[in-house]
């Protein structure tokens, strides 16, 4: 196919050289134009690896035995060329224990058979899979009124295990010593949150307040919120203050080890309450997932048995190994009325004897 290729190439370049016999001047450029063959794709060497038999083994083998592996392991093995080494070394190997197997027959077996067609199976049964992931994937998915009717129907899995709050907070900093490079000195701390203080009686609210002024990195970008958490896990003081401040109103500073807070409770829910859906919402995919998968599953098996005529009968049960002796039967004892006469019978025949 490559010499044809190339004959009809150098064909038309003698073609388009050739001048006319007859041509006018005028039709004549003044330079001929010089015909450029086309660049041929340059192939890559296919260079041999190892010989195993009578088996060449080229890089193009390693590259499908490379195909055969997670795409994680690959990423390692093409990562690291002593990996590559070790993987290229193990693949030849492999191939090594293929030949022994062949010339031992073990490829001519009915059993080799069976896994041969059981192993194009299971090609045929992925790739479909493949074909079907992304339709399966988007039905895995579930839209919002599939995740409210989900956490209509499992409320019992969103109760709390403990009182929880929502709150926001500015903390202002305290020295532990005069020698601290971070926080304020006990004064310096007090005015501070005073003067925070007249800013929130001046209408500004506090989670403005908490990204302008808070010392607590955990939430001043966040406006100095902290939702739905556990009291106990806090440290006293401030635990006390949010189980007893009323809601939406800001408290008085509340001092513990850290420094000062102003502590703004926003939302308070019991143990045993179901939490709003809009609390978790972003929870109820992961928790739904193994019954959406199956749900999604079984919809899908069921229609490609409405393509496929299909009928289980689970499997047979094993025989029994030895076939169950009758059961012993006890002899009937005699009716006492019946036996008179045999006795009676047995006497005379003794007399007569």
């Amino acid at each position: 196919m490559l010499r044809s290729t190339l004959f009809t190439l150098a064909s038309l370049s003698l073609v388009a050289q050739t001048t006319p016999a007859k041509a006018p001047a005028a039709a004549m450029p003044t330079k001929p134009a010089k015909p450029t063959m086309p660049a041929m794709p340059a192939m890559p060497e296919d260079k041999i690896v190892a010989k195993v038999g009578t088996e060449v083994i080229r890089q193009s083998d390693v590259e499908i035995g490379l195909n055969g592996i997670s795409p994680q392991q690959r990423k390692e093995v093409e990562g690291n060329p002593e990996a590559r080494g070790r993987f290229v070394k193990s693949f030849v190997e492999f191939r090594l224990l293929v030949a022994k197997g062949r010339k031992l027959g073990l490829d001519q077996t009915d059993l080799f058979k069976k896994k041969m067609a059981f192993a194009a199976d299971q090609i045929i049964a992925t790739d479909l899979m493949a074909k079907d992931a992304e339709e399966l994937k988007k039905k895995i998915e579930m839209n919002d009124t599939e995740l409210h009717a989900y956490y209509d129907a499992h409320k019992d899995k969103f109760q709390t295990t403990a009182d929880t709050y929502s709150a926001r907070h500015i903390l202002v900093k305290v020295k532990a010593n005069a020698d601290d490079k971070e926080g304020l000195l006990d004064g310096e701390a007090k005015a501070k949150v005073a003067k925070i203080q007249a800013e929130l009686k001046a209408g500004k609210n506090l989670a403005d307040l908490a990204k302008a002024y808070s010392d607590d990195p955990g939430s001043k970008d966040n406006g100095g919120l902290y939702e739905n958490f556990d009291p106990s896990q806090m440290v006293k003081e401030f635990a006390d203050a949010v189980r007893t401040q009323p809601l939406n109103v800001v408290g008085e500073p509340v001092k513990t080890q850290f420094g000062y807070h102003l502590v703004e409770v926003s939302a308070k829910t019991l143990k045993g309450a179901v939490k709003p859906f809009e609390a978790v919402a972003k929870e109820i995919p992961q928790m739904a997932q193994p019954d959406r998968q199956e749900k999604v599953w079984n919809e899908y098996l069921d229609g490609l048995k409405k393509d496929i005529p299909y009928e289980f009968y689970g499997e047979p049960k094993a025989a029994s190994a030895k076939p169950e002796a009758p059961a012993a039967v006890a002899p009937k004892p005699a009716d006492a009325k019946q036996a008179e006469p045999k006795k009676a019978e047995a006497k005379a025949t003794k007399k007569n004897g």
